[in-house]
């Protein structure tokens, strides 16, 4: 399965998913989203959002030296 996976990601095809499962641990997004390193809603739907009040993480530092 490995081969293939790497046959595939050199051709360029996106992969995901996982290859197993295991019920009693959660998955990597779950994990990170429990612990806040990940947002619960995908960033990409933010872009879509017109009402959406974009942060850049620069801008702190950019208030330090205005």
């Amino acid at each position: 399965m490995m081969r293939e996976t790497e046959e595939s990601l050199y051709e360029g095809e996106v992969l995901t998913g996982r290859y197993y499962v295991d019920e009693d641990r959660p998955s990597y997004g779950e994990e990170k989203q429990a612990i806040g390193e990940m947002p619960a809603e995908p960033l990409a739907e933010r872009y879509w959002d017109d009402d959406y009040e974009w942060e850049r993480s620069h801008d702190e530092f950019l208030d330090k030296h205005a």
